[in-house]
């Protein structure tokens, strides 16, 4: 396994602005890889071998899905539970240990990822403002997203944009963009209309990430985060996002956070733990 020395600078920048990026947190061996599986992936899915509504065209559901495909944009989910080459990755790169000293857990789970994909300079290329906790059925402190560019991400490029500090709102979530107005808030929200007065309030700022492919960011779930639209053309913006849980997440879903994925979702009670036949501790501090 890789290893990675974590200083008690990225960990305080992480709890002060729930967001740290981490240069180089990647060797090109990996970064190169998980292009190179990502292209294969894109390749397959242009080629007619996957279908945005079904997965492989082949009926399987045991390959990576890809869950939409736009002008310009497209993104893939599970890439780590059926790719062989983003499956070594989770197992035998340090992405774990570094989750696991960035956020303080003890254990962690994986939960999920998605790899975003834009290509075409375009405003719609922009990612609307939220935060990934709103939609999760298993909610804490500890259920990150670390971000990492396979390709250079330049102010061009779709950038990655956060609020910093807005980790600590928790006394709020917003709809997720996902969600349809049609379905009730349930409490403890409010409409994403809302955020620009609530960082005005704060006195909140915006910050850009511009960084290297291999670089990480990680990205508390109560943070706001956005991106730029994409405006060169010609050059892919590759973005892997993967999804772990630590010590402190616990079951708690509502009207907003789909359910169908958990196994043993009609079993659980509400501050459970994730169960462990779906999502056993892949790592454990010794």
């Amino acid at each position: 396994m890789d290893r990675i020395e974590i200083s008690q600078d990225f960990v305080d920048a992480y709890a002060r602005d729930g967001c740290v990026h981490v240069p180089g947190a990647f060797s090109g061996y990996w970064c190169d890889r998980l292009l190179a599986a990502s292209e294969r992936i894109i390749d397959e899915f242009k080629a007619g071998k996957t279908t945005a509504e079904n997965g492989y065209a082949d009926g399987s559901t045991e390959r990576v899905i890809v869950n939409a495909r736009y002008e310009g944009r497209m993104a893939f989910n599970q890439a780590v539970a059926y790719d062989p080459d983003f499956n070594a990755w989770q197992k035998e790169s340090c992405a774990a240990e570094l989750v696991a000293t960035l956020t303080g857990s003890s254990t962690l789970r994986y939960l999920m990822d998605t790899t975003f994909i834009k290509w075409n300079a375009d405003s719609d290329t922009a990612t609307p403002v939220h935060h990934d906790i709103a939609v999760y059925c298993f909610k804490g402190s500890q259920v990150p997203s670390l971000w990492i560019p396979l390709r250079d991400v330049g102010e061009d490029d779709a950038p990655l944009q956060t609020v910093i500090g807005s980790h600590k709102w928790q006394d709020t979530m917003y709809r997720p963009p996902t969600s349809s107005l049609d379905t009730t808030l349930p409490p403890g929200y409010a409409e994403r209309s809302e955020i620009p007065a609530r960082i005005e309030s704060e006195g909140a700022e915006w910050r850009t990430w511009l960084c290297k492919a291999g670089d990480a960011l990680l990205i508390h779930p109560y943070t706001l985060h956005a991106s730029l639209p994409k405006k060169s053309e010609g050059h892919m913006r590759i973005g892997f996002s993967s999804r772990w849980m630590g010590d402190d997440v616990k079951w708690a879903p509502n009207a907003l956070s789909p359910t169908d994925h958990i196994t043993d979702r009609n079993l659980l009670k509400e501050g459970d733990a994730p169960p462990d036949n779906q999502y056993p501790i892949i790592w454990a501090k010794h």
